[in-house]
């Protein structure tokens, strides 16, 4: 049988199948947490949850946030998925399934065809500025 680590939880050894068990996470998430930086304990005990591609859900939070301002700075226009990619330091299709996750939350809904600039935020409305009459 080949090398197994063991890890320190409330001061006995175990390994990631055995924390795995304890904590009803995956051998993965576990292994991904302590990857991260956090220590066995907080790896094992901590109630938040990954998504898909060990994506934080703090994460989707803070882009919901960006696409809101950047919607109110850019008159209604969306972030593209590529504009997002950049800001979270991430790849294209992390970012859809960030967006994903938002849609999931009912905080987005993405237009037919789930096009770049198809983002938009559940109960946001453009408004149109006022006319401005040219006098001559």
């Amino acid at each position: 049988m080949g090398y197994q680590l063991k890890y320190t939880y409330h001061g006995k050894s175990y390994t990631i199948k055995q924390l795995s068990k304890i904590s009803g996470l995956s051998r993965s998430a576990i292994y991904q947490r302590i990857q991260r930086g956090l220590s066995v304990e907080e790896a094992v005990e901590s109630p938040k949850r990954t998504v898909r591609i060990g994506l934080p859900k703090d994460v989707a939070d803070e882009a919901y946030d960006f696409i809101v301002r950047y919607k109110i700075e850019n008159d209604g226009i969306p972030p593209t998925y590529r504009m997002l990619s950049s800001k979270f330091d991430m790849s294209t299709s992390q970012v859809r399934v960030m967006v994903g996750i938002l849609v999931k939350r009912g905080l987005v809904t993405i237009g037919e065809g789930g096009a770049s600039r198809s983002i938009q935020v559940v109960g946001g409305k453009w408004v149109p500025p006022k006319k401005v009459s040219h006098a001559a």
